[in-house]
Protein backbone atom coordinates (compact mmCIF):
# COMPACT_ATOMS: atom_id res chain seq x y z
CA UNK A 1 0.00 0.00 0.00
CA UNK A 2 1.36 3.26 -1.18
CA UNK A 3 0.90 6.81 1.32
CA UNK A 4 -1.28 9.40 -0.79
CA UNK A 5 2.55 11.64 0.95
CA UNK A 6 4.92 9.59 -0.37
CA UNK A 7 6.76 11.27 -3.23
CA UNK A 8 6.58 9.30 -6.53
CA UNK A 9 10.55 10.07 -7.14
CA UNK A 10 13.65 10.11 -5.11
CA UNK A 11 17.07 11.97 -5.70
CA UNK A 12 19.98 9.93 -6.02
CA UNK A 13 20.65 10.27 -2.22
CA UNK A 14 17.12 9.24 -1.12
CA UNK A 15 18.03 5.93 -3.47
CA UNK A 16 21.16 5.42 -1.36
CA UNK A 17 19.25 5.78 1.75
CA UNK A 18 16.21 3.13 0.63
CA UNK A 19 18.24 0.71 -1.10
CA UNK A 20 21.43 0.77 0.99
CA UNK A 21 23.20 0.86 -2.37
CA UNK A 22 26.50 3.15 -3.02
CA UNK A 23 25.35 6.24 -5.51
CA UNK A 24 27.65 5.31 -7.76
CA UNK A 25 25.60 2.12 -8.06
CA UNK A 26 22.44 4.10 -8.41
CA UNK A 27 23.67 5.65 -10.92
CA UNK A 28 24.97 2.77 -13.20
CA UNK A 29 21.82 1.65 -13.03
CA UNK A 30 20.18 5.22 -14.29
CA UNK A 31 22.61 4.93 -16.88
CA UNK A 32 22.08 1.31 -17.89
CA UNK A 33 18.42 1.78 -18.01
CA UNK A 34 17.20 -0.39 -15.27
CA UNK A 35 16.07 2.29 -13.49
CA UNK A 36 13.53 4.96 -15.18
CA UNK A 37 14.04 8.74 -14.24
CA UNK A 38 11.92 11.51 -14.93
CA UNK A 39 13.32 13.97 -17.50
CA UNK A 40 15.54 16.97 -16.60
CA UNK A 41 13.14 20.52 -16.20
CA UNK A 42 16.88 22.29 -16.44
CA UNK A 43 20.35 21.58 -17.21
CA UNK A 44 21.46 21.97 -13.57
CA UNK A 45 18.54 20.25 -11.96
CA UNK A 46 18.54 16.89 -10.12
CA UNK A 47 18.27 13.28 -11.66
CA UNK A 48 14.70 12.32 -10.17
CA UNK A 49 14.10 8.02 -10.14
CA UNK A 50 11.11 6.90 -10.10
CA UNK A 51 9.99 5.71 -6.71
CA UNK A 52 8.21 2.15 -8.39
CA UNK A 53 11.13 1.05 -10.13
CA UNK A 54 13.97 1.32 -7.46
CA UNK A 55 11.13 -0.54 -5.64
CA UNK A 56 10.87 -3.14 -8.01
CA UNK A 57 14.34 -3.41 -8.95
CA UNK A 58 15.22 -4.06 -5.24
CA UNK A 59 11.97 -6.18 -4.90
CA UNK A 60 11.80 -4.65 -0.86
CA UNK A 61 8.54 -3.03 0.59
CA UNK A 62 8.07 0.88 -0.17
CA UNK A 63 8.77 1.42 3.77
CA UNK A 64 12.49 2.59 4.80
CA UNK A 65 13.62 0.87 8.21
CA UNK A 66 16.50 1.44 9.91
CA UNK A 67 18.38 -1.12 8.52
CA UNK A 68 17.93 -0.42 5.00
CA UNK A 69 18.36 3.45 5.47
CA UNK A 70 22.12 3.23 4.68
CA UNK A 71 23.25 4.02 8.03
CA UNK A 72 25.13 1.42 10.16
CA UNK A 73 24.24 0.78 13.71
CA UNK A 74 27.56 2.04 14.42
CA UNK A 75 26.61 5.60 12.86
CA UNK A 76 23.44 5.33 14.53
CA UNK A 77 25.05 4.86 17.67
CA UNK A 78 27.25 7.54 17.17
CA UNK A 79 24.89 10.17 15.98
CA UNK A 80 22.63 9.00 19.29
CA UNK A 81 25.59 9.93 21.71
CA UNK A 82 26.39 12.69 19.74
CA UNK A 83 22.67 14.41 20.26
CA UNK A 84 22.96 13.21 23.85
CA UNK A 85 26.07 15.21 24.47
CA UNK A 86 24.45 18.31 22.54
CA UNK A 87 21.53 17.78 24.95
CA UNK A 88 23.61 17.94 27.98
CA UNK A 89 25.25 21.10 26.61
CA UNK A 90 21.95 22.47 25.89
CA UNK A 91 20.97 22.01 29.51
CA UNK A 92 23.93 23.29 31.08
CA UNK A 93 23.19 26.61 28.90
CA UNK A 94 19.60 26.69 29.69
CA UNK A 95 20.73 26.20 33.76
CA UNK A 96 23.36 28.91 33.10
CA UNK A 97 21.19 30.92 31.44
CA UNK A 98 18.78 31.04 34.24
CA UNK A 99 21.65 31.77 36.98
CA UNK A 100 21.75 34.69 34.79
CA UNK A 101 18.63 35.49 35.10
CA UNK A 102 18.39 34.83 38.97
CA UNK A 103 21.15 37.22 39.20
CA UNK A 104 19.60 39.70 36.96
CA UNK A 105 16.56 39.15 38.84
CA UNK A 106 18.02 39.71 41.80
CA UNK A 107 20.17 43.28 40.80
CA UNK A 108 17.02 44.68 39.27
CA UNK A 109 15.04 44.18 42.79
CA UNK A 110 18.04 45.58 44.57
CA UNK A 111 18.26 48.66 42.10
CA UNK A 112 14.76 49.18 42.44
CA UNK A 113 15.02 48.85 46.59
CA UNK A 114 17.68 51.46 46.28
CA UNK A 115 15.69 53.85 44.58
CA UNK A 116 12.72 54.12 46.47
CA UNK A 117 15.65 54.08 49.52
CA UNK A 118 17.12 57.09 47.66
CA UNK A 119 13.18 58.69 47.34
CA UNK A 120 12.41 58.41 50.76
CA UNK A 121 15.66 60.25 51.27
CA UNK A 122 15.11 62.46 49.15
CA UNK A 123 11.06 63.43 50.52
CA UNK A 124 12.73 63.28 53.65
CA UNK A 125 15.15 66.17 52.66
CA UNK A 126 12.66 67.61 51.29
CA UNK A 127 10.72 67.76 54.47
CA UNK A 128 13.77 68.94 56.23
CA UNK A 129 14.24 71.95 53.82
CA UNK A 130 10.73 72.97 53.86
CA UNK A 131 10.85 72.98 58.01
CA UNK A 132 14.15 75.03 57.87
CA UNK A 133 12.53 76.99 55.37
CA UNK A 134 9.64 77.79 57.67
CA UNK A 135 11.90 78.23 60.43
CA UNK A 136 14.16 80.94 58.39
CA UNK A 137 10.76 82.60 57.82
CA UNK A 138 10.02 82.50 61.40
CA UNK A 139 13.96 83.76 62.62
CA UNK A 140 12.84 87.37 59.81
CA UNK A 141 10.12 88.02 61.45
CA UNK A 142 11.81 87.75 64.80
CA UNK A 143 14.27 89.37 63.68
CA UNK A 144 12.56 92.18 61.61
CA UNK A 145 10.56 92.61 65.14
CA UNK A 146 13.81 92.49 66.89
CA UNK A 147 15.39 95.55 64.84
CA UNK A 148 12.06 97.77 65.32
CA UNK A 149 12.55 97.29 68.95
CA UNK A 150 16.19 98.10 68.79
CA UNK A 151 15.60 101.32 67.29
CA UNK A 152 13.19 102.16 69.59
CA UNK A 153 15.33 102.05 72.45
CA UNK A 154 17.68 103.61 70.73
CA UNK A 155 15.64 106.06 70.17
CA UNK A 156 14.55 106.36 73.32
CA UNK A 157 18.30 106.10 74.98
CA UNK A 158 18.98 108.75 72.69
CA UNK A 159 16.32 110.84 74.67
CA UNK A 160 17.40 109.69 77.99
CA UNK A 161 21.01 110.29 77.51
CA UNK A 162 19.84 114.32 75.93
CA UNK A 163 17.80 114.76 78.86
CA UNK A 164 20.42 113.21 81.65
CA UNK A 165 22.65 116.40 79.77
CA UNK A 166 20.49 118.91 80.22
CA UNK A 167 20.49 121.20 83.50
CA UNK A 168 18.66 120.59 85.81
CA UNK A 169 16.18 123.96 85.37
CA UNK A 170 15.74 122.31 81.56
CA UNK A 171 14.84 119.01 82.75
CA UNK A 172 12.28 120.53 84.40
CA UNK A 173 10.22 121.71 81.23
CA UNK A 174 11.08 118.90 78.89
CA UNK A 175 9.24 116.67 77.21
CA UNK A 176 12.07 114.34 76.31
CA UNK A 177 10.78 111.50 78.54
CA UNK A 178 7.59 111.80 77.35
CA UNK A 179 6.96 109.08 74.68
CA UNK A 180 6.22 110.08 70.89
CA UNK A 181 3.31 107.87 70.20
CA UNK A 182 3.40 109.16 66.26
CA UNK A 183 6.48 107.87 65.81
CA UNK A 184 5.77 104.38 67.52
CA UNK A 185 3.13 104.75 64.82
CA UNK A 186 4.79 104.53 61.87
Amino acid sequence: MSDDKTPTHLSVKECVAHSGKSASTIRKWIKGGRLKTRAKRHKNSKVMVERNSLMALLQISVEVTPERSGISQDNRLQNVDHLEERIKELEENIRLLELVSNADKQMIINQQQLISNQLTMLQDREKENSRLHNELLLIRTDYQSLMETNNQLTTRISRLTTYVTLPWWRKLSSTLLLEDKSSENQ
